[in-house]
């Protein structure tokens, strides 16, 4: 059995194995098209180079989990906004005690999500 790391730390140490893995994975937009990000810095400069990667295939799944709000988290949310359309389940974790204005803000853009099939929060 395959199966494919949905980490993004994961997936940026899967492609840089060796030059034919890199190959492999820069040329799959499947590879890049279904992940879950964290509050990092990395992750926030990473998820806009995934969603490039993803080309045009549809996003199953994004998946973020932040433990407190930073500038990364409102920088990585915009990322998304260019591919709302492709974005099939989005699913934002994130304790009861914070309130992320960012999110709010992402759900009240009047931004389509034409293929969502499902939102957590």
């Amino acid at each position: 059995m395959f199966l494919l790391p949905s980490d993004i730390e994961q997936k940026f140490a899967f492609s840089q194995v060796s030059r034919h893995w890199r190959d492999v994975a820069v040329h799959s937009c499947l590879f890049w098209s279904s992940f879950t990000g964290h509050h990092s810095k990395a992750d926030c400069y990473r998820v806009p180079i995934i969603l490039e990667r993803s080309g045009s295939s549809a996003l199953p799944h994004v998946q973020f989990r932040f433990l407190h709000h930073t500038a990364y988290v409102t920088h990585t949310l915009n990322a998304l906004v260019p591919y709302a359309a492709r974005i099939e389940k989005l699913d934002i974790w994130f304790p009861r005690h914070l309130r992320l204005k960012p999110i709010d803000a992402l759900l009240a853009s009047n931004l389509e999500f034409p293929a969502l099939q499902t939102l957590r929060l």
